[in-house]
């Protein structure tokens, strides 16, 4: 069963006309462990986001839901970058429930 994430990514790559196996290529990964991160198997990685989201963005298709919908689904963060109230913010928002999550964001776009 796809993923919130795994179906927004599928609906792009269908309007970019990219198949798995391509975008897979473009990301150094294989076409299964890309259908696994779609099917909710294998977690996605902020590291994997981040390129996922600048290869969609070359497409110049609108990347904001398959964003919101990567924080949701992303396990881990790194967050040595930020500031201590950042980190504490993030931690905070982490600890939401999902549906808590999905109406911050969706009340804040």
């Amino acid at each position: 069963m796809l993923t919130s994430f795994g179906k927004e990514l599928r609906k792009l790559r269908i309007e970019g006309n990219v198949r798995l196996k391509d975008l897979a290529a473009a990301l150094g990964v294989t076409s299964s462990y890309l259908s696994a991160i779609e099917m909710g198997k294998k977690p996605l990685t902020l590291e994997i986001f981040n390129k996922i989201e600048a290869l969609v963005k070359e497409l110049n298709l609108n990347t904001t839901q398959l964003r919101k919908l990567a924080y949701l689904q992303i396990k881990t963060i790194n967050l040595e970058h930020y500031a201590e109230d950042e980190r504490n913010a993030i931690a905070t928002f982490m600890q939401l429930s999902k549906k808590k999550k999905l109406k911050l964001l969706k009340d804040r776009l």
